[in-house]
This record gives C-alpha cells, sequence and structure tokens, in this order.
C-alpha cells in the first residue's frame, strides 16, 4: 500500500507521523481532536494500512538517509567505548587540527572552543550515556516492571480495590528486589 492510497485525513496523520514519531502530537497536527487524539493515534497506528504505510516510508528514509540500527549502534559504540589515552602525542590547538585525528577520535567529539585561559579544548560526546543507550538496545536494563499470573484478586473487588492491591505488591517485589524484605508475605 502507498501513502497516496489512504485517505486524506490518515495520509496528513503518516506525514506528521514521520515528522517526530509522536503519534499524539501527529493526530492533533493532523485535525483529530486534542481530547481524543491519544487513542486516535493508537487506532491510525494499530490499522494495519497505515502501519504498512509508516514501516514502507520508514524504510524507504532508512534507505535513503543510510541511517538504520545497524549505523546508530556502531556510532553508540565508538563513543561508548572510545579510549582517551588515544589522544596521547597529538596535540590540537585550533579546530583545524582535528583533522589530524584518527576518524574513530573524531567522531566522538561534540564540540569544541577555548578556555578561559585560551587554550583549544575538545568536548566529547557522553561514555555513560552512550553505554546506557547501548545497554537499552540490548535488553540489559528495563524501566518496565511486568507482572504476570495471579495478583490473588478473589471475588468481586472494585477497580480502586484492585488497583490498590497491585500497588501493594507491587512495592513488595520493589523491596524484595532492593533486599529490603520479601514480596512472598501476603497479607
Amino acid at each position: 500500500m502507498k501513502i497516496d492510497d489512504l485517505p486524506p485525513k490518515r495520509r496528513r496523520f503518516v506525514e506528521e507521523y514521520l515528522k517526530d514519531l509522536n503519534g499524539t502530537q501527529a493526530a492533533i497536527r493532523a485535525g483529530y481532536s486534542e481530547r481524543t487524539a491519544n487513542e486516535q493515534a493508537a487506532a491510525l497506528l494499530a490499522n494495519p494500512s497505515v502501519k504498512a504505510v509508516v514501516q514502507a516510508l520508514m524504510a524507504e528514509r532508512s534507505k535513503r538517509t543510510e541511517v538504520d540500527v545497524d549505523r546508530v549502534v556502531q556510532e553508540l559504540a565508538v563513543a561508548a567505548f572510545f579510549d582517551p589515552a588515544e589522544l596521547v602525542g597529538y596535540r590540537v590547538t585550533r579546530p583545524g587540527c582535528i583533522a589530524c585525528l584518527p576518524e574513530h577520535v573524531r567522531r566522538c567529539i561534540v564540540g569544541w572552543g577555548w578556555d578561559k585561559l585560551g587554550n583549544f579544548v575538545l568536548k566529547f560526546a557522553n561514555k555513560t550515556t552512550s553505554q546506557d543507550l547501548l545497554g537499552r538496545h540490548l535488553g540489559m536494563f528495563t524501566n518496565k516492571l511486568e507482572l504476570s499470573g495471579n495478583l490473588g484478586v478473589r471475588g468481586e473487588m472494585s477497580d480502586l480495590e484492585i488497583a490498590n492491591r497491585m500497588l501493594t505488591l507491587i512495592s513488595k517485589l520493589e523491596a524484595r528486589a532492593n533486599g529490603k524484605g520479601g514480596a512472598d508475605d501476603e497479607s
């Protein structure tokens, strides 16, 4: 399916979505109600036709710009594992001298300038941020707490009671993960 095959409002949504990958804002910019934009975006992105067009256009853009996951991961790896000791022996005194540095070192430079004493200073990519992003890509870190199985909800309970029960269980799980108690001590 091509973008021209979509109805005008959906086509506009796809065009807007590809700008920043923010479904809610894309829905608003495409003319959907601000009040329901989040729900509209979720429904549109789940729609097989819209989903197919978005995927096709993103793949086309990736090919055109030569930017893909592999390239991003490689660049993160360069910044994450850069060894400042590789600069020993180089004397960079002005921006033009940066060209004499090895390419992988240059790729870690995010800025330059002069300090208060007039010394030329290079600013490098944040290794910790790059390592964190690589770790997330590899699934080493997660910001999600996943619950499955029986939550111990018995009989007829209100939504509020169920939510409170879930919060209690989450607190117990977090305490257990932090070594401050057990999640098995049911109340």
